[in-house]
């Protein structure tokens, strides 16, 4: 199925339900509104069931103006709301096998490919909380985990070509856990709050 649209557009091009109103589903241990399946048959090239892609067009762009290829949210409309994910992303080998060593599976990935100056700022990531009130009983910016009985893995981080790289960390502003004197690292651990010494 293919969708052509005129080559210029000022608002949205496509609504799928009320565009000023919610429209409500009911699906009793899960459902999803679109659903799509397709399988990938080809032994090259990358293969995506969905492809989105977003052109900034602006010549001097202001300071608060972006480029976005997909904008998702999840929210809440009443209170004691259940678990709201804004992205939910899965590597799935469904239990096949996979002998080549350079193999990879990753449930995200992020990647820059810029080849021209910025006088800027680029980032591969960025994680950032506006939360205007914290969560009793943990708020962070990032939560590592892996649930209990599934099989032990090689660690939490893998850093590869490490020459590449001129810092760990850049902390760019001293206080909260890094003391004032850049001296020490706080961290919370099972046996209370401990101190990394910087050298």
């Amino acid at each position: 199925m293919k969708m052509f649209l005129g080559a210029t557009r000022d608002a949205k091009d496509i609504d799928i339900g009320n565009e000023t109103s919610w429209t409500t589903f009911n699906f009793p241990g899960g459902g999803a509104v679109l659903k799509a399946l397709f399988a990938n048959l080809s032994p090259t090239g990358n293969f995506a069931s969905v492809r989105v892609r977003a052109r900034s067009d602006v010549a001097t762009p202001t300071w608060n103006q972006n480029t976005i290829a997909m904008d998702l949210s999840a929210s809440a409309n009443i209170a004691e709301y259940g678990e709201l994910l804004g992205l939910s992303s899965y590597a799935q080998d469904n239990g096949f096998a996979q002998t080549r060593i350079d193999h990879w599976s990753t449930a995200i990935k992020a990647c820059m490919l810029c080849t021209g100056a910025s006088a800027g700022s680029r980032f591969a990531l960025v994680v950032s909380d506006y939360s205007t009130t914290k969560a009793t009983t943990k708020h962070y910016l990032a939560y590592l985990n892996k649930p209990a009985g599934a099989c032990a893995i090689d660690g939490v981080f893998a850093i590869g070509n490490c020459d590449q790289f001129s810092y760990l960390f850049n902390f760019e502003v001293a206080g909260g856990l890094l003391d004032a004197s850049s001296a020490h690292i706080h961290v919370m651990t099972p046996a209370g709050a401990k101190q990394i010494n910087l050298a």
